[in-house]
């Protein structure tokens, strides 16, 4: 990131701080920040045409009965009035409309002679052209004093998304508190975000392994469709961009999707334990796909946006159904993939069911997400490297080596029966078969043979010449080999899940490094 990018909040937050704002309450001087909502009169214009003269004199007006706008998905044009002598509406006075998804909001302010003065902000106007540019969400500044000639101002409000939104008035010193709290939490949350992105790309680099490069594309997706979402996006990083601010959110939301189904399907193994919720799995990833380019590629997104919504709300039970059901067939592996969704449902879902219009707007929706998601992409990576350490143990283990030419500096063998144990241990992979299981581990095995971990590495390591994943794959390869001949119309991924093998990527790269072939040219060389 350049620096400028991260320098540029360093002006506000100085200057905050030579005011002496405190950070934990506003100025109990003032007046507190106030829901403005129902002190606005709205009109629909459905024609889509009309100008502010001649809504003037539209009827009926009709006066909003709750702390929120929820036009949901609409056409039409949204037309609000406030009383200019409300205080609440005094000079000086910030409107504020905590979103990032309306296309465009003008404020008409009587300029006193009959005319209007034009303020205009959303996320078809150039960030520096905003009414109020330094604020992350839609906002307005009252005018300073005006003659009191007109009895109304006017705000008119159009998207193509929804239109779900509260507006409050704030103080210039309260506007000022919540902009600096909001912009450290998010470049905050942003780091954190940042710093699993990139461990997920280091250990794809170092293991190979699909199921890191799918979270960190989920996580990638996810945080710029959060940060978008809470304006700091468009304030930091293309603010001068209004094409592609129009359609970020709804581009990395559409996008995400894909991602974490797919991450779903490798990281659970759905096609062998659940293949129908695999199979609904893979469709909605394509139609998530599909809503993604359609964003990019048509000039309205409300439809790919609604999509995209839905099956959102129809995927996070699905994720739940399918990590409990697998839960119970392979254990601990997945715990914190279902703890992790438990999250994204609890808090999450009433904000998807926010973004498809089915509930209204509050505080606890918007911004529950927001401190949700960094402990929900935590679990998700704790899981993958619990799910994998056995892999990443063997890897990174460090023989140290004897004097006498041994493998470990101190042995934990001392007291067992060496060949008893690799005679128990060889029966129990000839006779049982426990690597067919995916879920198979190094501490399972340990367990059955009444070892410890340690134990077991050491024995293996030093007895079979060879750590406990690539001891465990050639017995997995050698079954694979069977199979490939006993069914030549069996699939290799089919293959690859029955002999315990979690991807069809490390079926081909195992097979591969132990054979010297590929299945496929294994079983066509000897068809």
């Amino acid at each position: 990131m350049r620096f400028h990018l991260i320098a540029k909040p360093l002006p506000l937050i100085i200057s905050l701080a030579f005011m002496g704002l405190p950070l934990n309450a506003a100025p109990e001087a003032e007046p507190a920040k106030q829901t403005a909502t129902t002190r606005f009169e709205f009109f629909r214009d459905r024609t889509q045409k009309l100008a502010i003269d001649e809504v003037r004199s539209a009827t009926p007006w009709q006066r909003f009965q709750t702390p929120s706008m929820n036009f949901k998905f609409t056409s039409d044009i949204i037309w609000l009035r406030g009383k200019m002598d409300d205080p609440v509406f005094a000079p000086g006075r910030i409107l504020t409309l905590p979103s990032k998804v309306l296309d465009l909001a003008v404020l008409f302010y009587p300029d006193g002679k009959g005319g209007y003065e034009e303020y205009k902000t959303g996320d078809t106007v150039p960030k520096r052209f905003w009414a109020v540019p330094e604020s992350l969400d839609l906002a307005f500044r009252i005018p300073g004093n005006k003659p009191m000639r007109d009895l109304y101002f006017y705000i008119r409000i159009q998207s193509v998304s929804q239109i779900s939104v509260p507006i409050y008035s704030l103080s210039e010193s309260q506007f000022l508190h919540e902009l600096l709290l909001e912009a450290a939490i998010n470049w905050l949350i942003l780091g954190l975000c940042a710093v699993m992105f990139l461990i997920a790309l280091l250990q794809f680099w170092v293991f190979r392994l699909p199921e890191f490069l799918l979270y960190a594309g989920y996580v990638f997706c996810q945080t710029m469709w959060l940060n978008g979402n809470h304006g700091n996006a468009f304030h930091y990083f293309w603010p001068e961009s209004i094409w592609w601010q129009s359609r970020a959110n709804l581009f990395f939301v559409a996008l995400a999707i894909p991602f974490s189904f797919q991450f779903a399907r490798v990281f659970l193994g759905t096609r062998k334990h659940t293949p129908i919720i695999d199979k609904i799995f893979l469709i909605f990833s394509l139609a998530s796909a599909v809503c993604a380019i359609g964003v990019l590629v048509t000039t309205t997104n409300r439809f790919f946006a609604g999509v995209s919504s839905v099956i959102y709300l129809i995927a996070v039970p699905l994720f739940l159904i399918a990590g409990i059901r697998i839960y119970f067939k392979v254990g601990r592996q997945v715990l914190f993939f279902v703890l992790s969704w438990s999250i994204f449902f609890v808090v999450g879902y009433p904000f998807a069911a926010y973004l498809a219009g089915i509930i209204s707007y509050s505080p606890v929706v918007k911004y529950g997400l927001v401190f949700a998601l960094p402990v929900d992409l935590f679990f998700l990576l704790f899981n993958l490297f619990q799910k994998y350490r056995d892999l990443m143990e063997e890897r990174s283990e460090i023989l140290l080596p004897k004097k006498d030419g041994g493998l470990y500096a101190k042995s934990k063998l001392e007291t067992i029966d060496i060949p008893r144990k690799l005679a128990e241990l060889e029966a129990f992979m000839q006779n049982e078969k426990p690597y067919l299981d995916d879920g198979f581990n190094l501490q399972k095995a340990a367990d059955h043979l009444s070892l410890s971990r340690q134990q077991l590495s050491e024995l293996i390591n030093a007895h079979k010449k060879q750590g406990f994943t690539l001891y465990t794959n050639n017995f997995r390869v050698a079954e694979a080999k069977a199979l490939l001949l006993k069914d030549p119309k069996r699939t290799v991924l089919d293959i690859a899940f029955d002999t315990g093998f979690g991807s069809k990527n490390a079926f081909n790269r195992e097979f591969k490094r132990i054979t010297g072939e590929t299945p496929q040219d294994f079983r066509s060389r000897l068809a």
